[in-house]
């Protein structure tokens, strides 16, 4: 299910195209506000698309599944303030991205803008704004 790449195990349900950070030995959990991430969840859901089906979770707790790391590009899901093209990007409280002020960590940068709840194209990268 998860394509060529680094797969870690969830140590909790992980929904689609969200910052992840290690959680313990090779399996990854949401980071949170200010986590430095390790990548960014996989973009196709677990369960297939059919009605009913949950279109939000990447992996469930206990499964591996593919993460975007350094240098690879994917989306993530756009959180408050929308993302515009070569923004510093960090995970919020849900994982999703929100751009950086100066001195701040940084985990990817942006590509291809989006508004929020939109799917920005980004860039894994870590490095603090300057």
């Amino acid at each position: 299910m998860a394509g060529d790449g680094q797969q870690f195990q969830a140590s909790a349900n992980i929904n689609v195209s969200v910052f992840v950070k290690i959680s313990g030995d090779n399996t990854v959990e949401t980071a949170a506000a200010d986590d430095g991430a390790i990548g960014i969840m996989h973009e196709s859901a677990w369960d297939t698309p059919i009605p009913n089906a949950n279109d939000t979770i990447a992996v469930p707790a206990g499964q591996s599944k593919r993460v975007y790391q350094a240098t690879e590009s994917c989306e993530v899901i756009v959180g408050a303030g929308g993302l515009a093209a070569d923004d510093a990007v960090k995970p919020d409280a849900n994982g999703h991205g929100v751009a950086c002020v100066q001195g701040e960590v940084f985990s990817a940068i942006c590509t291809q803008g989006a508004p929020v709840g939109g799917r920005a194209k980004v860039l894994v990268s870590a490095g603090t704004m300057a």
